[in-house]
């Protein structure tokens, strides 16, 4: 079983009560090729449920046993808003069925968004994986004003320090790294860029895999020994790192428009709102020092990126 590394702070992170919210049992009406899986689940008596606004996309999410919702409200995204107002665009459905077999009378756990089967599983870590991946996921694909870029993110010297990069690339790794170096924590997994190219905390939980330089868990910038950063933050700096064993980090420096190009293979939704991406994230690139190469290990990649920006911060302030 995975293990959740908690700090100082966690159980504000992590810790959430319905009695706390005003929370309304959410509604969606049935699309897609899910038609029968609808009818299936309105059969269901649904005990606790919450309607939530997320960088305007509105979501929800029910549970067949009220002692459910907790942990599932930990997954949300960031800076989420319980809604006022019942009806979402998407909606999620997790049940909890007893168990049969004598031999392992453990339950299974269903997840659906709308009417279709996400996942299905006897492990609660495995179904949540599947659901806060799906629920981030539909996030960066709906929000309308703002770029989700996959990419880790941290703040340093009052500017953001992207790491671009699809997953298996070392991006958590190195923002880990550079957490524990003395950086403060945005994101793991995208980094939300604004209008003015800004970058906003998006600071879930750090999600290290098996094989990585940490223990494989869930961790909170807090059990890293630093905090997450507060935003929106210009960009000081673009890092295309990928990790492969025993590499050098002897990085290139790269042009504005190859940072640009960079970010763009790393947007989501950029071939459905090209405009947005482009009016977005050139002023993410225009004052960022960009480099692009194979790194090792991480802790002294991120010693030598912090000792960067440390340079061209007393360069800046002295010209």
């Amino acid at each position: 079983m995975k293990q959740l590394h908690v700090g100082r702070k966690a159980s504000m992170t992590f810790a959430y009560t319905t009695s706390s919210l005003n929370t309304v049992m959410p509604q969606a009406q049935p699309s897609g090729n899910c038609r029968a899986c609808w009818q299936v689940l309105e059969r269901f008596r649904w005990e606790a449920g919450l309607a939530l606004q997320s960088y305007g996309v509105s979501l929800g999410v029910r549970v067949t046993d009220a002692g459910l919702l907790p942990p599932v409200l930990a997954l949300l995204p960031p800076g989420w808003a319980a809604a006022a107002m019942p009806e979402v665009d998407t909606l999620y459905s997790v049940t909890k069925i007893a168990g049969r077999s004598r031999v392992n009378p453990a339950p299974y756990y269903y997840v659906y968004r709308g009417g279709c089967l996400l996942a299905r599983s006897r492990s609660w870590d495995d179904l949540t994986a599947a659901l806060e991946s799906d629920l981030h996921l539909a996030i960066a694909t709906r929000a309308e004003d703002h770029v989700f870029v996959h990419a880790g993110a941290v703040a340093y010297a009052g500017q953001a320090i992207l790491i671009p990069g699809r997953s298996f690339s070392g991006k958590t790794t190195l923002t880990a790294a550079l957490v524990k170096a003395g950086a403060e924590y945005l994101s793991d997994e995208y980094a939300v860029i604004n209008a003015a190219g800004q970058v906003l905390p998006y600071a879930k939980s750090l999600s290290m895999r098996a094989g990585a330089e940490l223990a494989e868990g869930r961790y909170t910038a807090e059990a890293l020994g630093g905090y997450a950063a507060s935003g929106p933050l210009p960009v000081g700096m673009i890092v295309s790192a990928r990790y492969e064993a025993g590499a050098r980090w002897r990085p290139s420096v790269l042009t504005s428009g190859q940072a640009l190009m960079t970010l763009l293979e790393n947007a989501v939704r950029v071939r459905e709102l090209p405009r947005l991406a482009m009016q977005t994230l050139p002023g993410a690139v225009r004052e960022a020092q960009s480099y692009r190469g194979r790194r090792g290990e991480a802790d002294r990649v991120a010693a030598w990126l912090l000792a960067r920006m440390n340079t061209l911060t007393e360069t800046l302030h002295t010209a």
